[in-house]
């Protein structure tokens, strides 16, 4: 363990002298959070422990720095990952810092040389679209759009193959993340809707529980576009349910409850009688929807939730069930179920 240690404050010690100037501020400003926290905690120690244990079996240790390509930091408030794709390009007794690119199949590490050389698409993938074959330059570009910018997916721990594929499709595909200005304008007037009602909760009720969305308001965004691509779809009805997180905001942006109805629920109420009345995030909706961007009409209800949160999966479930068979929907194309988690 001491020589891994060793060796990445060695590393570490280069890029603070190098880039020393630009941290300086970097550091001070996050000095005092960084000391409240533990780097032995949590998954943090099973992770340096499984390093250990590969160090003294294979002798060396990934050096695992392609998160760092990743964008997750769009307000450029940690160590940039251009500091860490500039180091390769100076002078330095090592080349720990530096990238690679390594062929399994050909066992060898692809350099500039490599670049222009095509190479046979795999069915697995679908960066190419309706190309069989790419030039390394051009895998590499479209791999680092779909997974090294500010939307990250995971989806390899997924058992079933389809489903795999399925999300594969949706993030590789070249095209497939474009959208017109109308279309965007929608998505932001959602999300300030969504971002905005939580503010006012918590400006109005700050001492009320109400299990709020924040930092999850992209929720309601993708429960929209769901709503407005089944009525594309022919869907006739919406059956959902979810945990008291983000419950609230849901059922105003989502199933479009009166806020009237919202705002009553917050003052304190007697029960008429004993064991009577109910929590306001306990509570559901229904109501027929007109989505203009279809012109269609959709029901979408939200089903009451007790606190005990799985006892609602079989109840939507079986309300899905009887609309369909009252309603004719014999292949399930009429009615669907959502389960929301914020």
């Amino acid at each position: 363990m001491p020589v891994i240690n060793a060796f990445h404050i060695v590393q570490s010690a280069r890029l603070l002298r190098l880039y020393r100037p630009t941290l300086k501020g970097h550091f001070t400003c996050r000095l005092g959070s960084s000391k409240a926290e533990s780097f032995l905690c949590g998954s943090n120690a099973n992770f340096l422990e499984a390093q250990y244990v590969d160090w003294t079996k294979k002798g060396a240790v990934d050096s695992a720095r392609g998160h760092l390509l990743a964008k997750t930091d769009p307000l450029n408030l940690t160590i940039a990952a251009h500091w860490m794709t500039k180091a390769q390009n100076l002078e330095l007794d090592d080349k720990g810092l530096e990238f690679k690119f390594v062929a399994r199949e050909l066992g060898t590490v692809l350099s500039d040389k490599h670049m222009d050389m095509e190479f046979e698409l795999t069915d697995r993938t679908s960066i190419g679209g309706e190309e069989t074959k790419l030039p390394l330059r051009e895998i590499k570009r479209r791999l680092e759009k779909a997974y090294c910018g500010p939307i990250g997916v995971e989806y390899m721990h997924v058992h079933d193959i389809d489903g795999i594929q399925f999300i594969r499709e949706r993030m590789e595909t070249p095209g497939v993340m474009d959208m017109s200005v109308e279309h965007k304008k929608i998505i932001m007037r959602r999300l300030t809707k969504a971002v905005f009602i939580e503010k006012y909760f918590a400006t109005k009720w700050p001492a009320e529980k109400r299990f709020g969305l924040e930092g999850g308001e992209s929720l309601i965004v993708m429960l929209e576009e769901i709503v407005d691509t089944s009525t594309k779809l022919g869907v006739e009805s919406i059956v959902m349910a979810m945990p008291h997180r983000g419950r609230l905001n849901v059922l105003v942006n989502v199933c479009r409850k009166q806020l009237t109805d919202i705002f009553a629920h917050f003052r304190p109420m007697e029960p008429k009688e004993v064991g009577s009345g109910d929590i306001k995030y306990h509570l559901g909706t229904h109501i027929h929807r007109f989505i203009r961007r279809t012109n269609r009409y959709i029901k979408v209800s939200m089903s009451c939730n007790p606190s005990h949160l799985e006892v609602v999966t079989p109840v939507v479930v079986g309300k899905a069930r009887a609309e369909q068979h009252w309603t004719g929907d014999k292949n399930g194309d009429k009615v669907v179920t959502i389960f929301a988690f914020a």
